[in-house]
């Protein structure tokens, strides 16, 4: 008896063994068949699939920079975000830029591509909409700790999108042929509310967006007082 256990147990194993598959180019898809929840494939190039004009949307760039923390604080000048690099590269943030798509458009109105400056692993960059203005607007903690202005880049409401993108063409511009690092929100649906209005957003999940899944911003930030810059020019720390 205890011969024939042990020859199961041999069998099963060279069963199991022989069970193994490659899983290149299978398609993941939402046994729900929820509509709005896009097929998850391997990202290879092939699998590529951008999004009115926006490039390869749902494919993310190898080196990492996100969005750590976004300020819509009260006041028209109140407005700041700031990104990191959660890589262990160093980056040249002259290969990047951050850009805002308004409302209900489906591409860029105002892009802001930076000057030449290294970006060391676990360093941040701020940016505001202007670090003149009223008294407290903008707030101290965005004026004293802002690294770049980027004016109309920077005049974001509750419902508008940002993207970070690295600009592999030099072109200064978002094309098609540039990377999406980071988004907030999905780049081509506005959202039906003004959901990360009048609020500071703190990162706590590092993984980059890529501007076309389902985007839910608590599952990626913390939500804090509308005007909290606290925190703005500190790295984040990770863990929801």
């Amino acid at each position: 008896m205890r011969r024939l256990q042990a020859s199961l147990v041999l069998c099963l194993v060279g069963v199991l063994g022989a069970c193994s598959f490659d899983s290149t180019g299978v398609d993941f898809v939402d046994d729900n068949n929820d509509d709005d929840r896009p097929t998850l494939s391997p990202p290879n190039i092939d699998d590529r699939n951008p999004i009115d004009g926006f490039p390869d949307a749902g494919v993310l760039a190898s080196s990492c920079l996100i969005i750590s923390e976004y300020i819509e604080g009260d006041g028209s000048n109140n407005k700041a975000v700031e990104l990191y690099n959660c890589g262990g590269e160093s980056l040249d943030l002259g290969e990047f830029g951050v850009c805002l798509v308004r409302n209900a458009d489906t591409d860029c109105g105002n892009t802001h591509v930076f000057a030449t400056a290294t970006l060391a692993p676990g360093a941040v960059f701020t940016i505001c909409r202007t670090t003149e203005g009223t008294a407290g607007d903008p707030v101290d903690a965005i004026r004293d700790n802002c690294d770049v202005q980027a004016g109309g880049a920077m005049t974001f409401n509750g419902d508008d999108r940002l993207v970070v993108f690295k600009d592999v063409d030099g072109d200064g511009d978002m094309t098609g042929a540039d990377e999406v690092m980071d988004a907030l929100g999905r780049i081509s649906l506005q959202p039906a509310q003004p959901v990360w209005s009048e609020k500071t957003l703190r990162r706590c999940n590092f993984t980059p967006a890529d501007g076309l899944s389902e985007f839910v911003h608590t599952d990626y930030f913390t939500e804090h007082a509308q005007g909290d810059a606290s925190h703005f020019g500190v790295a984040p720390t990770e863990g929801c």
